[in-house]
């Protein structure tokens, strides 16, 4: 339970939090506003959802764009109930897209998933891992909202949590390309022992 003196701390949690989560939508959801990106995230739509072709995954893409930039008027609101409602909303579509890119991975598609931001890069248990880390702070942030009292944030402790909430909520959005800097882009070398092959990747000493 959040005792009364810590406000301050507890509102600066919250604004970094708004930001954090409101920049990975913003940037979302612009990738997804030009003509190319809708085409992009419509393509990737009709891999990621089985028989979501021709108008309804047009529909889909309409609905997901409107979500996303809905949840970013909403997080930018100074309003308890409308941080509320956006990180409620934020935290069911990062639920959707998860389940739908742990679908896609199960039935072996391996398209970009172009869920946030323009990366070409094929789905793989990175963007699943970047969802759940995203989804954690919207429920963290709801919860918060929820739960925690009223405050006041200095103008120091606003930029520094504004500040901090950017640069993760950036971090997060390039989270994929970030991760990709660290798997090893070697090709395996397979190592055929009668009916068995073994995958072995080549280290540098």
């Amino acid at each position: 339970m959040l005792m009364l003196g810590e406000g301050v701390t507890v509102m600066s949690v919250v604004v970094g939090l708004r930001v954090a989560v409101g920049v990975v939508f913003f940037l979302a959801a612009a990738s997804k506003s030009s003509r190319r990106g809708r085409a992009d995230f419509r393509i990737a739509v009709g891999a990621f959802v089985p028989g979501a072709g021709g108008r309804w995954a047009g529909v889909l893409v309409v609905v997901t764009v409107a979500a996303e930039w809905a949840v970013v008027v909403l997080l930018a609101v100074p309003v308890r109930g409308a941080s509320v409602a956006g990180f409620g909303l934020a935290g069911a579509a990062l639920a959707v897209f998860t389940v739908v890119l742990v679908w896609g991975l199960r039935r072996g598609v391996s398209a970009p998933c172009r869920c946030f931001g323009s990366s070409a890069r094929p789905v793989s248990g990175v963007q699943v891992v970047r969802n759940v880390l995203l989804l954690t702070l919207a429920v963290l942030g709801l919860y918060v909202c929820v739960t925690a009292g009223g405050g006041r944030v200095p103008v120091a402790g606003l930029w520094v949590s504004a500040g901090a909430g950017a640069l993760l909520g950036a971090v997060l959005s390039v989270f994929d390309d970030l991760a990709g800097l660290f798997i090893t882009a070697s090709p395996p070398r397979r190592l055929m022992t009668g009916r068995e092959a073994v995958t072995r990747r080549e280290f540098p000493r």
